[in-house]
């Protein structure tokens, strides 16, 4: 009689244990696996979302560099308007130094010679970030000027 109850037990929880079974193990002939099918489903909805996230990774991706290329191109018109304003200073003390030698303004040897090294800056800052000479040549011509006569003053007071 154990044997006869065991039986009739297992056959009238026959359908539970097979569909437990099911669940943790997938039988060949039994299409049904509701483990595969929920897999099948989270990683179909896990995919979408993650091209959701890569569509928008990229679209931001494009948008920061953009953001990028505008905030250089930003800098860098600024930071040539401030070479042109240096090179506008230099150029102005040149031609200041010059107009006070028209005026009349004595300076030393070595301030003259200073504005030759000045001019040899400002060219090198004109031709590093391509800006055009503003007509120096006139001023340089001034300090030239008043520079030789002082040298030919100091050469004839010496003999």
């Amino acid at each position: 009689m154990d044997e006869q109850h065991l039986i009739n037990m297992l056959i009238d929880r026959l359908p539970t244990i097979i569909a437990v079974l099911s669940v943790l193990f997938e039988i060949s002939p039994i299409k049904f696996s509701p483990i595969t099918i929920f897999i099948r489903w989270i990683n179909k909805d896990t995919h979408a979302k993650l091209d959701e996230i890569e569509n928008a990774t990229r679209k931001n991706a494009v948008q920061i560099e953009n953001l990028k290329n505008d905030i250089d191109k930003r800098f860098n018109k600024y930071e040539y308007q401030e070479q042109v304003r240096h090179a506008e200073q230099i150029r102005e003390r040149l031609d200041n130094f010059a107009e006070n030698i028209k005026l009349g303004r004595k300076y030393s040897a070595k301030q003259l010679e200073n504005m030759y090294r000045i001019k040899d800056e400002y060219d090198v800052h004109c031709h590093k970030y391509g800006i055009q000479n503003g007509y120096t040549d006139r001023a340089m011509m001034i300090i030239r000027n008043e520079y030789e006569k002082r040298e030919l003053g100091n050469d004839e007071s010496e003999d």
